[in-house]
């Protein structure tokens, strides 16, 4: 693999992440709905969020089983609610 195609492969999962998370309300959705930059902290934090909420070990760094059940089919309703 390439290091652009690497580069390439990263992106789409960092973009994948983040709409994940924004979905299903580990990251708040701000006033631009279509965000897709957030601080590293608030993904690390988001992540730790959804490894404690499926009771996967972690310390918010993205692995292979955490990808792995963000990937899996499930229903659209957020697991979190964001009362604004």
């Amino acid at each position: 693999m390439t290091t652009s195609t690497a580069a390439a492969n990263r992106q789409s999962i960092d973009t994948e992440i983040i709409l994940y998370l924004r979905k299903y309300g580990y990251l708040s959705n701000t006033e631009n709905n279509t965000q897709l930059t957030f601080e590293e902290g608030e993904i690390k934090q988001a992540i730790s969020l959804f490894q404690e909420y499926y009771q996967i070990q972690g310390n918010g760094t993205l692995n292979n089983y955490t990808l792995y059940q963000m990937r899996k089919l499930r229903c659209g309703l957020p697991d979190i609610l964001h009362h604004e």
